[in-house]
């Protein structure tokens, strides 16, 4: 798998925006890969679309390696069966947590507006990074990831950064009806694709992506069975 692309932005001072459907386990793998990269030259910071009231429990998740401590936080999100819950979460964080020098900051909350929500997460996002030189990570839905609108996240963090990477991915467990049951999808792209590593384009395209993240063929992370 070749991160050589993103060489620079695995460094401290690097940020790199992973964009995702929720829910495979390929792309929380492929980041978890890429934080390893990142830390044998110095901290790294990961920031996951992930409620901000979690931040407790994944805090003491990282300090004890116990999920329950996670788990037990009383959110609704555990049963919002988006993608981002799913069992491939616990396999990131696992693998974070062994890392010598890492963080990870729970960018989502609660906002008025979509627009406004992109907004917050982006200065959640760069608070972090004006407390902690780190080589940051950000994983997020992939329209979050666009940089070409200050509709979207990414924007508000190139205008800060613009030496920003932003990346096109994909995923499985989505929302499929109204009353929340889930069903698994898969990206046409993605199907038969067994290529693995960054992809940077000449130019950034009209999305505002740099390039795109092959992970291989996907499988589902179905959501995590709750105590």
């Amino acid at each position: 798998m070749s991160l050589e692309p993103i060489a620079r932005q695995l460094a401290p001072g690097g940020l790199v925006v992973f964009g995702e459907l929720h829910g495979t386990h390929e792309v929380p793998a492929f980041v978890a890969a890429a934080a390893e990269r990142a830390a044998a030259t110095g901290p790294v910071a990961l920031a996951l679309e992930l409620p901000d009231a979690l931040q407790p429990g994944v805090d003491a998740y990282l300090a004890t390696g116990d999920r329950a401590a996670l788990l037990a936080r009383p959110h609704e999100f555990w049963s919002w069966r988006c993608g981002r819950g799913g069992e491939a979460l616990f396999e990131l964080l696992a693998r974070v947590r062994a890392l010598p020098d890492a963080r990870v900051v729970c960018c989502d909350g609660t906002w008025p507006t979509a627009q406004a929500r992109d907004a917050g997460m982006a200065g959640a996002i760069l608070a972090g990074i004006d407390r902690w030189r780190a080589a940051w990570l950000v994983v997020c839905g992939n329209l979050h990831a666009r940089s070409d609108s200050p509709q979207w996240m990414a924007w508000h963090l190139r205008a800060r950064h613009p030496d920003l990477v932003a990346l096109d991915g994909g995923s499985a467990w989505v929302i499929t009806s109204a009353d929340g049951d889930g069903g698994i999808t898969k990206l046409g792209r993605s199907r038969g694709d067994t290529r693995r590593g960054v992809e940077l384009f000449a130019h950034r395209d009209a999305r505002g992506f740099d390039g795109v993240f092959h992970v291989g063929p996907l499988t589902p992370s179905l959501p995590v069975a709750l105590p």
